[in-house]
């Protein structure tokens, strides 16, 4: 925008002088549009692109400045006619206006439990996908992290497991539905998460696990700016577990035989010299670091985003796109995605304005077929023990045991790949045909189209003279292609009236919206390819293959509406309602009404604390609201058919049909699963903002969860049907703490922390309890941990207590004996009981921000104060199946007559099936402390950009997951399962231009 001067009438002072200067934020970054007024009078100019001005005024005199966003600034000029301006960030948080359900509203009239997160909290974590960016950033958010593998994403719960079917939430980009990893985070303007129910049930059936809301950028009215950002990085493991070596293990195995009266399996001094005999003739005695040959020591990350906006107030545009690569840690595993995203935003005359968007993403996924083997290649490469070989001496794939070689599965066993194309398109039109009302229509039609090619190749392995030994067990290859496309549309139309009137605020919406969705999948398969190379689906065995496709849809009709009231910005009152049909459900049973009221009471506005002032502001609120969860499938109401095969005798003959059969039991009076909550809480804010306080206490009862139920045998099912039946309840509270302070103009700094905590129960199951290692039953939490109680070891004084097997020894697990049981053994049907949860609680994180004049740096913690973690096999047993390997701190600490206080049991496998089954004795405290975050940055002072053109030219370090404090055995992440793809740490510097 090219610098816009507002004069008055020359003021009529012989004394004036000319003052030029530039207005810049405290990074440097200049300030575009700030008004600049003579004090006392009218006359004044605006700030050009650089921030720069130039104003004729008299001497001696003062001017004021002033921007959105920013704190007023009083400059005495005396006779200066050059001045830099520095001004500080506003720090009144109640004006900011706050996204949510179709509209806006401003922070300070919200009554629900409403948290927001800006672009540059999100930015900062230097994350590929926004769902691992909200971990630890919100109280009440709950982020899982499953793999650490290259594109992996976060699972979200807001307030704990809703119910026991799909408990994810519903995620609205740019007002239309989506999903959360859609978006680049880059791209992100503003996060809202409404978490109570009357701040939801605008959103109705689709609304019972919460709501995220998500903006992207748009440009700027009278601004063209250019930026790009990117960083490259390293990722390594945050931790490993080193295992066992040769030597110990074969002298543990042999302890491990003796222990059952078996003879040992190594010689001693096959033992003592296997070390320097491996080093002679590796392939007569190999020594493989399996976890070493799978894994590479380094795997490359990197992101970059380049965007371009600008407009008048007409037109205004902004295109970014991205792209973001990670590399695997193991061989022929990597993932990438580029993403585009086009925002318009037309004026098209006085009282119609519009939006057209357009957000394109290609997703490409390569990594290695697991189909050799049941475990994954990470489980597979640890339980193998250092004695089986890798590769032979020269170079090519030897065996492992018995054809199972994970290092061979990576690197010739054949493929998954998969690639995602992705379109989402949004039109939008809003028209005033008076002051104060507005008529808003949107059409966001949403493309998907997935397809997936695996190939699963035979492995053909030969000895060390190239003598053919074997193979995987696959005795063909085998290539299964698969197409996934899906269509959703979303439509809605809205009326907004809001009014002032006196003292009175009012605001009504009426609306009403549709969702569609279909989805087709068809998959082929054939088996049998000679040529290696010609791996489509016509170059297979003619005779051995096979198809299968389907296609489904769902349809959801809505009305709803809003009404909000406020007096004298003292008293808030606000109401929504929903009405919701969905065609999941029989055409009597699918419409619900989802109500929800809400109130608050901002007390720093009352007379008796207006001159309190320390006290920035204080609302009380509260609220009641009811939401419904239609994600249970696809017509369980009606009675579907499938299709098999069957013969039938007749004239002697043997003769095929296709028979047709009913497999379930049709309940045609299923309906909505219910979630009613009620939130009470209070905002608070000290010393002119700085100090800001958020608490809130809910409670949520979700009932009519669709539960299978078991039906009478005779009725001739085979499946039990889907039935209105469960309760689950939750309760819990959050809190957050934030400061922010300006100490002057070369430092600011900032310091947050969130903690929150959710209690579940499973209060009805209709006798239904699901129960297993996990169970989910009546009066107990989701999946709580199941097993027996332990009390120590046996020792030689313990021969008459009752016994899980009837062969235990000194040194093996003893276990309770429940009361009630009629056994005198221990069993699982009298015996288990809950033992931990799994759950988490406490959820917390804290940041710390400082900047001093063109230096940055954040530190981002994050973590979980209480949950159960229950040790897999592969972290605690050594020779499973008698001969897996095993962590090496084992060796160190298990039970025999002279240490009797070791954290592990005995060397056996007659006690394995007790020593191992689960129980408490394998609970550890599952909390954990994490370095989510650290970052470096440094921006270049501006007159030394001036002259290249550039307004801000800032270099960074940063690191993720840098470091975590937790309970678990060494080398395992507490948040990672152990068969899973490690969590990685990792170290990035990149740079953000600005132009």
């Amino acid at each position: 925008m090219i610098g816009l001067f507002l004069w008055n009438n020359a003021m009529a002072q012989d004394d004036k002088i000319t003052v030029s200067g530039v207005v810049t934020d405290p990074n440097g970054v200049p300030v575009i549009g700030a008004n600049i007024i003579i004090a006392g009078t009218t006359t004044g100019t605006m700030t050009n692109f650089d921030g720069g001005f130039k104003l004729g005024v008299p001497a001696n005199s003062k001017i004021i400045i002033t921007s959105i966003g920013y704190e007023e600034k009083l400059v005495n000029v005396g006779t200066s006619t050059e001045l830099n301006i520095v001004l500080r960030e506003a720090q009144e948080q109640l004006n900011e206006v706050v996204i949510i359900g179709y509209g806006t509203q401003k922070k300070a009239d919200l009554t629900g439990a409403v948290a927001t997160v800006n672009a540059e909290a999100i930015t900062e974590r230097k994350t590929p996908q926004l769902s691992q960016a909200l971990q630890g950033s919100v109280p009440g958010v709950s982020v899982t992290r499953t793999s650490g593998e290259p594109g992996a994403t976060g699972d979200i719960l807001i307030r704990g497991q809703t119910t026991l079917n799909n408990s994810t939430p519903l995620v609205m980009i740019d007002g239309a539905p989506g999903d959360i990893d859609d978006v680049d985070p880059e791209d992100v303007q503003s996060l809202t998460v409404l978490k109570d129910a009357a701040s939801a049930a605008i959103y109705g059936s689709r609304a019972a696990a919460g709501v995220i809301i998500i903006t992207t950028k748009r440009a700027k009215e009278g601004e063209l700016t250019v930026t790009y950002s990117g960083d490259v990085g390293i990722q390594r493991p945050t931790t490993l577990p080193e295992m066992v070596d040769v030597q110990t293990y074969f002298r543990m195995q042999n302890e491990f035989k003796e222990n059952d009266g078996l003879a040992p399996l190594w010689d001693q001094y096959y033992i003592d010299n296997y070390r320097d005999n491996s080093v002679v003739n590796p392939d007569l005695y190999p020594n493989t670091d399996w976890q070493n040959e799978l894994l590479k020591k380094n795997a490359v990350q990197q992101r970059h985003n380049f965007s371009i906006a600008g407009g008048n107030d007409v037109v205004r545009s902004k295109m970014s796109f991205g792209y973001s690569t990670q590399e695997g840690l193991i061989p022929n595993f990597n993932w990438e995605r580029y993403t585009l995203q086009l925002n318009n935003n037309i004026k098209i005359n006085r009282k119609l304005k519009g939006a057209l968007d357009m957000y394109l993403r290609q997703s490409n996924k390569e990594q290695p077929n697991e189909g050799h083997h049941s475990n994954s290649f990470y489980s597979g490469a640890r339980s193998l023990p250092s004695f089986y070989p890798a590769y032979w001496s020269d170079g090519t794939f030897a065996n492992g045991k018995d054809g199972n070689n994970p290092v061979a599965f990576v690197n010739k066993g054949g493929y998954k790949d998969s690639q995602t194309n992705f379109a989402r398109f949004r039109a939008r039109l809003d028209f005033e045909p008076i002051k104060d009302l507005k008529v808003s229509a949107q059409l966001a039609p949403k493309f998907n189209f997935n397809n997936s090619k695996n190939m699963l190749r035979v492995i053909d392995y030969y000895d060390v003279d190239g003598n053919w030994i074997g193979n995987t067990g696959k005795s063909q290859d085998k290539l299964t292609d698969s197409r996934d496309e899906s269509y959703s549309i979303n439509q809605q139309y809205t009326i907004t009236y809001s009014k002032k009137i006196n003292k009175h605020s009012f605001s009504v919406l009426g609306g009403y919206e549709t969702n569609y969705y279909r989805q087709k999948t068809l998959e082929a398969e054939r088996i049998g390819y000679v040529l290696p190379d010609y791996d489509e689906i016509n170059a297979g065995n003619v005779d051995m293959w096979s198809n299968k496709g389907g296609q489904t849809e769902n349809a959801l009709s809505s009305l709803f509406a809003r009404f909000s009231y406020n007096y004298k910005n003292k008293y808030y009152i606000q109401s929504n309602i929903r009405y919701d049909g969905s065609s999941r459900f029989h055409p009597d049973h699918r419409w619900g009404f989802f109500p929800s009221v809400s109130g608050g009471w901002n007390i720093s506005n009352e007379e008796f604390l207006k001159n309190v002032d320390w006290l920035s502001n204080l609302k009380v609120r509260g609220s009641w609201g009811r939401l419904g969860n239609q994600r249970v499938g696809n017509y369980a109401y009606t009675a579907n058919m499938s299709r098999s095969n069957s013969y039938v005798y007749a004239g002697g003959e043997v003769i095929p049909l296709t028979t047709f059969s009913q497999q379930d039991m049709a309940i045609e009076n299923i309906t909505w699963e219910t979630t009613e909550g009620y939130d009470i809480g209070f905002d608070a804010a000290f010393l002119d903002d700085r100090l800001n306080v958020n608490f809130d206490w809910y409670y949520k009862t979700t009932y009519d969860i669709l539960l299978k139920l078991d039906i009478p045998l005779y009725l001739g099912y085979a499946n039990p049907p889907l039935q209105n039946a469960g309760v689950v309840d939750n309760q819990g509270w959050e809190i957050a703490i934030n400061w922010r302070d300006i100490v002057n103009d070369n430092l600011t700094y900032s310091i947050g922390f969130n903690l929150s905590d959710n209690k579940n129960t499973v209060v009805d199951m209709k006798g239904a309890n699901q129960l297993g290692n996990q169970v989910t039953m009546e009066g107990q939490e989701y999946k709580a941990w199941y097993g027996y109680e332990n009390l120590g070891y046996f020792g030689d004084d313990h021969a008459d207590h009752a016994k899980l097997t009837g062969q235990e020894q000194p040194g093996d697990i003893r276990y309770k004996k429940q009361p009630g049981g009629e056994s005198d053994m221990i069993n699982a049907e009298e015996d288990r009981v809950v033992i931990g949860s799994s759950l988490p609680r406490y959820i917390f994180g804290a940041n710390f921000g400082v900047n001093y004049k063109n230096l940055d740096f954040g530190l981002v913690l994050q973590g979980v104060g209480k949950t159960d973690v229950m040790l897999s096999n592969a972290q605690i047993q050594p020779f499973a199946g008698t001969f897996q390997n095993f962590p090496s701190y084992i060796a160190d600490d298990y039970w025999t007559p002279e240490n009797t206080g070791a954290a592990y049991p005995r060397l056996s496998d007659q006690g394995s099936k007790s020593n191992y089954a689960k129980s408490d004795f394998w609970l550890v405290n599952g909390a954990y402390l994490r370095i989510k975050n650290i970052t470096l940055g440094y921006t270049l002072p501006r007159t030394l950009l001036k002259k290249v053109g550039v307004k801000k030219f800032r270099i960074y370090a940063s690191v993720n997951d840098l470091w975590s404090f937790n309970h678990m055995p060494k080398g395992w992440d507490p948040e990672i399962k152990s068969t899973e793809y490690p969590l990685l740490t990792t170290y990035m510097t990149g740079i953000s231009l600005k132009f």
